[in-house]
């Protein structure tokens, strides 16, 4: 036979074939995106970074995104880059972890999509129990284990258990407030042009699964694997001080108000006049100058007045005495 005949042969067997089976022919794209924020982590990242490209699940797309740090982290991602080539390494100026988090979602192309702090480290198998329970599922939204390290007592343990429900997950089965110990379906995210809000620097977490959760059908949990969540003395957590905490959570009232609102979730107003008094009404009872205290009670008041209270027909009795010591401060 000649060459000739040879590539019309080859033609004949092999072009049919890439459209019978494309997904072969075709690039695999990642099943899963990890966003890795990284800040001043040269001294934890080699833990976190092999307990992600040694996970048994493997079909993952492993995005760092450099914060500005001031050490040897770069140099540490680009040297794992070298070895494994699912890790993507994104540079960039400081600008806080939401704004990492938010570069990571938007350079990621899997079909899911989960956080991990560049101190923190994962079980081997937890993302391919996970994803086996996913997909078997079909679920939007997965929570997992946290655990809290080196003390080794759980920060928070979820049951084997499936909801239809987004706002009963909100309102009574989100125990732990971060997106770590998650993973979510991409297109929630993206359809709904969901991102971290830049000025909250105290509970982004909570907010962020705020507007993320109610777009879920299919939420579920994967007990008995964990995300090791390392306690720093120096964290944001611990260094924030009442202050700082109320801005944000201000910011947080505000902001989940107006998605709120935009979705037309009116059947959780009253649900959400509770939480944002629950995460403003306690820190400004706690603030010793009067000004501020009267500054923080107004900016509160004009948030709830103008944008929630004329949507409810009824203010339950407790709610009603927090709102009513706040007007008395704004008129300290």
């Amino acid at each position: 036979m000649n060459t000739r005949n040879k590539v019309k042969l080859a033609c004949i067997i092999f072009i049919p074939l890439i459209f019978i089976f494309p997904a072969f022919f075709a690039e695999k794209e990642p099943e899963l995106s990890v966003i890795v924020p990284v800040y001043n982590s040269e001294q934890y990242i080699s833990a976190c970074l092999d307990s992600l490209t040694n996970q048994t699940y493997k079909n993952i797309e492993i995005i760092c995104v450099n914060d500005g740090s001031k050490d040897n982290s770069l140099e540490k991602l680009r040297q794992y880059k070298q070895i494994d080539p699912r890790i993507i390494v994104i540079d960039k100026k400081n600008g806080g972890v939401s704004s990492a988090r938010n570069l990571g979602m938007l350079a990621s192309h899997g079909k899911y999509i989960t956080f991990i702090d560049s101190d923190d480290y994962l079980d081997l198998d937890l993302y391919e129990k996970c994803m086996d329970k996913i997909k078997s599922l079909d679920a939007d939204v997965l929570a997992f284990g946290l655990m809290f390290e080196p003390a080794h007592t759980y920060g928070t343990v979820v049951s084997d258990k499936t909801y239809t429900d987004p706002f009963y997950v909100l309102e009574h089965d989100c125990v732990n407030c971060s997106v770590c110990n998650r993973i979510f379906r991409r297109s929630i995210i993206s359809d709904n042009n969901i991102l971290f809000k830049e000025d909250v620097k105290y509970g982004e977490d909570n907010l962020f699964l705020m507007m993320v959760l109610p777009h879920a059908k299919v939420l579920t949990n994967q007990p008995g694997v964990y995300y090791h969540y390392l306690q720093q003395g120096g964290s944001i957590e611990h260094t924030f001080d009442v202050e700082k905490r109320l801005i944000s959570a201000i910011n947080r009232c505000k902001y989940s108000i107006e998605y709120y609102r935009k979705n037309n979730y009116s059947e959780e107003y009253g649900w959400l006049l509770q939480r944002c008094l629950d995460i403003t009404y306690w820190r400004i009872k706690e603030l010793d100058d009067n000004s501020k205290k009267s500054n923080y009670s107004k900016k509160v008041l004009d948030i709830l007045e103008n944008q929630l209270l004329h949507e409810l027909e009824f203010i339950p009795e407790y709610e009603q005495n927090q709102l009513n010591e706040l007007k008395s401060y704004a008129k300290l």
